[in-house]
């Protein structure tokens, strides 16, 4: 999480203390809240110094929240369609995790679940896989994984957790892809590994591969797999 705080803070040209002092205070506000499974959200943002758009002279600030938290998509197989809108390219406002990038995904998530379905995925004009509201995408295909690559996709560190797991080739998909898959999952930091049970008209099956997955990132993030110390923060 600092990493990708420090890049952001970068790009939008915050003033701030280190990025990496996220780290203890993460830890401080879990042993506050007595928690040790939790959703963490830490957030930067300018304060006083006023209204205007030249944002140099103001305060930035940093504050982290923390709260007990099951996956945004509830943790059943999720239905999915293509959303009406575009993702906001990175040649306009990088794909970082800043807040004015969720007016997109808000708007879209909003139009899939008017239209009955748990999630939307974007696509850019060629019919390149880009990403969904708040998750990377995923497929599989004779039981090899793939990571969608996009530059119009946030980077997601739960993301390069399964790539790390999996060994997953990461390239750009099309949608024809997707729809040719035997699996499609998502990832994110709230979603965690959630699979699709259907792409609009394609339904596919039982997420073998998926459900596997799920099972050894949830005991992975809890300290339960041997190998990956490096990954964990004890406290």
């Amino acid at each position: 999480m600092p990493p990708r705080l420090a890049v952001a803070r970068f790009s939008a040209s915050m003033r701030t203390c280190n990025a990496w002092h996220a780290a203890p205070a993460i830890i401080d506000t879990l042993r506050a809240n007595r928690q040790r499974d939790a959703y963490v959200r830490p957030l930067q943002w300018y304060g006083e110094g006023g209204l205007g758009l030249d944002v140099a002279p103001l305060t930035s600030h940093l504050m982290v929240a923390t709260l007990p938290w099951n996956s945004h998509l509830g943790g059943h197989r999720v239905r999915l369609t293509v959303s009406r809108l575009r993702r906001t390219p990175a040649t306009s406002v990088p794909a970082l995790k800043l807040c004015g990038n969720y007016i997109n995904s808000i708007l879209a998530k909003h139009d899939a679940s008017e239209r009955g379905f748990g999630e939307a995925l974007f696509l850019d004009a060629n019919q390149n896989v880009v990403e969904c509201t708040g998750e990377n995408v995923f497929l599989v295909k004779d039981g090899r994984v793939t990571a969608v690559a996009h530059d119009d996709a946030l980077p997601g560190i739960t993301r390069e957790t399964v790539i790390e797991l999996t060994g997953a080739d990461v390239r750009p998909v099309t949608l024809a892809e997707l729809h040719d898959a035997d699996e499609v999952f998502l990832t994110g930091t709230s979603a965690e590994v959630a699979a699709i049970e259907a792409l609009d008209d394609t339904v596919y099956g039982d997420n073998p591969v998926t459900r596997e997955l799920q099972a050894l990132y949830a005991r992975l993030v809890r300290g339960e797999v041997a190998g990956f110390e490096h990954w964990l923060t004890r406290f």
